[in-house]
């Protein structure tokens, strides 16, 4: 981490060595920091707490200061900010570090923290953090909509589909219903598709009506995006319904009775 200066005076009858006075430079045995590295993975716009325990390898009780490097511009905090320890004494301290929104999968930030002695800023230390970006995924898929419909109508549903997680992503379309009518995927073609993150694509599905349907049938259409990567699954789902019969209003006027002259 440092090294000390140690200041040696002779004394006595030596044939060895001239008297005087003579200066060694001695690391201190031991680290300021433990651990002096930590790694962790996070996702996107979260935080994480890395812990280092301070102790006090000087010899005499002394205050250190703490502060923190941000290599990336992330967010990076330590606490406390400062510590008095006696000789040999030991303290945790925690450096949270923030990982910004929207960050690709894979990324690592090299964040650090310094101690330094208040007696003598020569003794100091250094911890690092080495935080990686997780990888996740997300898909949406819109718009929902709500459509009247007549037996045997084929219905098309066309929607836009965006990969919304932070690495390049496969997503396997697939159509169902709650009543089993017949559907399929006609775009994209083989009903899959590759992104990169923020990227969008059309979906399109259809929909056949049976012939026997009756009035006041309704049918619930839920169209999915399945991620190759963890299977996390972003869907829409659509309302069709074969409207009854509308009732015709009877409407009663009165007119007034108007006498012959």
């Amino acid at each position: 981490d440092n090294l000390s200066t140690v200041t040696v005076t002779k004394s006595g009858k030596v044939s060895a060595l001239t008297t005087g006075a003579y200066t060694t430079t001695t690391a201190l045995i031991g680290s300021l920091l433990s651990p002096r590295t930590n790694n962790r993975t996070v996702l996107p716009s979260g935080t994480t707490i890395y812990t280092h325990t301070l102790t006090n390898i000087t010899g005499q009780a002394d205050t250190f200061t703490l502060r923190t490097v941000a290599t990336n511009g992330w967010k990076v905090t330590v606490a406390p900010a400062s510590v008095f320890l006696n000789p040999g004494a030991s303290q945790d301290i925690e450096v949270r570090v923030t990982v910004p929104p929207a960050r690709p999968a894979g990324e690592q930030d090299y964040s650090y923290v310094e101690v330094q002695a208040l007696s003598d800023s020569a003794i100091n230390s250094l911890g690092t953090e080495i935080t990686t970006v997780k990888r996740f995924a997300l898909s949406s898929i819109s718009p929902s909509q709500t459509r009247s419909i007549v037996p045997s109508q084929v219905i098309e549903f066309q929607h836009t589909i965006i990969n919304q997680g932070n690495q390049l992503d496969t997503f396997q379309i697939s159509v169902d219903n709650t009543l089993g009518w017949s559907t399929s995927v006609t775009v994209p073609a083989g009903a899959q598709v590759t992104l990169l993150p923020g990227a969008s694509f059309p979906v399109d599905v259809r929909v056949t009506v049976p012939a026997g349907i009756v009035r006041g049938t309704t049918n619930t259409i839920t169209v999915r995006a399945t991620s190759a990567f963890d299977g996390t699954q972003g869907n829409v789902s659509h309302l069709v319904l074969y409207p009854t019969i509308p009732t015709i209003p009877v409407y009663r006027v009165s007119l007034p009775i108007v006498a012959k002259p």
